[in-house]
C-alpha cells in the first residue's frame, strides 16, 4: 500500500511533469531533436567513411576505439532518437504502445549508453598502455590480449547483461506508455545484487577508471 507521503511525492513528481510540457510543447521538442538529428546523422557517417576507408586510419589501434564507439551511437541515435520523435509526435505517449517497443527502447537507451561508458573507461587504459606499455601490443598475442579482447569481452558481456536484465528479468517489468522510455521501469533493481553490481560495475567503475588513468596520465606527462 502507498503511503500519503508515496502519494505526495507522485503527485508533486506528475505536477513537474505537466509544467515542463506546458514549458516546452512535444512539437517544439519533436522539431529539435529532429532538426538536430539530421547533421548529426551526417557527422557520424563522413567520421566513419573517413576512418573505415582509410588504409591508414583504420588499421591504427587508438582508433578501433573511437571507430567502436561510433558504430554503437550511431546503432543508438537511429533507433532511440526516433524513438523520442514519436513519443513526441504522439503528444507524450509510446507508439504503439507494446511490451516489445518498451524492450527495444530500454536496451537501446540503458544497454548501448553502458557499453559507450565501459568502452571509453578502457579507452583510458589502452591510452595509457600505447604511450608507456607499448610492447605489450607489440605482438599479435599482445594485440589480442590487450586490445581487441577487452573489448570484444565488454561488448558481449554488456549485451548478455542487458537481455537478461531487460528482456528475461528475474522480475516483472511494469511498463508507462506516457513516459519517455517507457518510465524506463526496470524491475531487476529491485533484486539487490543485480541492481548493486549494476551500479558499482556499469556506473561508478567506469568512472573511477577514467578519473584514476587520465589523472595519472597527466602527471606522468607533465613530471
Amino acid at each position: 500500500m502507498y503511503s500519503s507521503k508515496d502519494t505526495e511525492n507522485q503527485s508533486l513528481a506528475e505536477q513537474e511533469s505537466n509544467n515542463f510540457n506546458m514549458a516546452i510543447p512535444f512539437p517544439v521538442r519533436f522539431w529539435i531533436f529532429l532538426i538536430s538529428l539530421i547533421p548529426s546523422f551526417v557527422c557520424y557517417v563522413f567520421v566513419l567513411w573517413h576512418l573505415l576507408c582509410d588504409r591508414v586510419l583504420r588499421s591504427t589501434l587508438s582508433n578501433h576505439t573511437i571507430i567502436l564507439l561510433l558504430i554503437i551511437n550511431l546503432i543508438y541515435e537511429l533507433i532511440n532518437i526516433p524513438l523520442y520523435l514519436s513519443y513526441f509526435y504522439h503528444s507524450g505517449n509510446v507508439f504503439p504502445s507494446t511490451p516489445n517497443i518498451c524492450f527495444l527502447w530500454i536496451f537501446i537507451d540503458e544497454g548501448l549508453f553502458s557499453i559507450s561508458l565501459l568502452i571509453i573507461a578502457w579507452a583510458s587504459v589502452e591510452r595509457y598502455i600505447i604511450i608507456f606499455h607499448k610492447q605489450l601490443i607489440s605482438t599479435w598475442k599482445g594485440r589480442a590480449l590487450f586490445h581487441y579482447g577487452p573489448l570484444i569481452i565488454l561488448v558481449v558481456y554488456l549485451f548478455l547483461f542487458f537481455s537478461f536484465a531487460v528482456v528475461f528479468p528475474p522480475c516483472k517489468n511494469t511498463f508507462e506508455y506516457d513516459a519517455p522510455v517507457c518510465g524506463s521501469p526496470l524491475c531487476y533493481y529491485d533484486v539487490k545484487l543485480v541492481g548493486i553490481w549494476d551500479v558499482l560495475f556499469h556506473d561508478i567503475s567506469p568512472i573511477v577508471v577514467m578519473a584514476v588513468f587520465n589523472v595519472t596520465l597527466f602527471f606522468r606527462v607533465i613530471l
